[in-house]
């Protein structure tokens, strides 16, 4: 059997980077993980900032797998199940995936029987929850609800003095059952990791009596996940929370969201650099929640992350079409294009 492991978690939380240490972590463990990753959005970056550390990656643009992608999802999965014969899959969904009607992607004629779910663990951005939370609760809590693991990233870039008081209280009130890890992910040991993600079985036995919030059937009776992990949590279902967000069509929660690709056809300097970012977080370009991409900055790759007002810039092995993807609301994609055209 082929455990299927999903590292969900809102626009920027810090998804690929926990995905990556999960799948050092299998390696080390004596497991043959893959990764699987969904984009919102034309610019396919993240399976390969995960190619550059040695794993074997699939990406899948410019849709969501909770919805427009369902029938290529399972392709991928039964495609590397035939090819690669691991024991773990790691399925990064994307930023805006929600949970309901998944997991009958695995009922398939192709994966039933070969592949069932192993961990849910979601991302809590440590630094930019509140921000996200005010706009786009109805993705943040539905992913918060879903998974027995929720990993608070981020702390090691946090503002001194930074308080998870709030943060703390809201998801805990979301989902009561979960184990909610506080710690660097630096400070991420074997010991722990193996406690929270080694099953020797299915963790969650999902079923069409399924009670979990994961499964979208929120007023079933609560079901024995029937696992076998040491570790003190359960798979959060049938909970009430005090938050006023309800269940709407997964299909009109995206509607919600523009998201633009441009090519970036130019090479910034530090004070044209400077100023394109300060246009993505100052509004100028519209509500943009995420922008990610890769620009060159005197003709070397740069990979570019701006979460809210967050931002990071680093150096990336060489590329050869720069991009960007904005994610967000009322995006102005013609000043957005502009910013991407030589001489700019």
């Amino acid at each position: 059997m082929v455990y299927l492991d999903i590292v969900s978690g809102f626009l920027g939380a810090g998804k690929t980077t926990f995905a990556n240490l999960l799948l050092d972590f299998y390696i080390r463990a004596g497991e043959r993980p893959v990764y699987i990753v969904n984009e919102y959005g034309e610019a396919a970056l993240d399976a390969e900032i995960i190619k550059a550390e040695g794993f074997t990656a699939v990406e899948m643009t410019n849709g969501c797998i909770c919805c427009t992608l369902r029938g290529e999802m399972t392709r991928a999965l039964a495609g590397l199940i035939e090819q690669f014969s691991p024991t773990r899959v790691v399925f990064e969904p994307s930023g805006v995936f929600m949970f309901h009607n998944f997991f009958d992607i695995l009922e398939n004629k192709d994966l039933k029987g070969k592949c069932a779910v192993g961990n849910i663990v979601t991302v809590i951005d440590g630094v930019n929850y509140v921000s996200a939370r005010l706009e786009f609760g109805n993705f943040i809590y539905n992913q918060i609800e879903s998974a027995p693991v929720l990993a608070v990233s981020k702390l090691d870039k946090a503002p001194e003095g930074l308080d998870l008081t709030e943060l703390l209280c809201d998801v805990k009130n979301v989902n009561s059952n979960a184990a909610v890890v506080t710690k660097p992910y630096a400070e991420y040991t074997d010991e722990m990791l193996s406690e929270l993600f080694l099953g020797k079985s299915d963790l969650y036995g999902h079923g069409e009596v399924c009670g979990c919030a994961a499964c979208g059937h929120h007023d079933g009776e609560g079901h024995d996940h029937d696992h076998e992990h040491d570790h003190d949590h359960e798979h959060a279902h049938g909970h009430e929370h005090d938050h006023d967000h309800e269940q709407h069509d997964h299909a009109h929660h995206h509607e919600e969201l523009d998201t633009v690709t441009v090519e970036m056809n130019r090479d910034f300097d530090e004070a044209a650099l400077a100023t394109f970012i300060d246009a993505v977080v100052s509004g100028a370009l519209g509500e943009v929640a995420r922008a990610k991409g890769i620009v060159f900055l005197h003709g070397k790759s740069q990979l570019l992350n701006i979460t809210f007002k967050e931002r990071e810039l680093r150096p990336f092995p060489c590329y050869d079409k720069p991009a960007m993807t904005f994610i967000g609301k009322g995006l102005c994609r013609e000043k957005i294009e502009e910013w991407g055209k030589p001489g700019a």
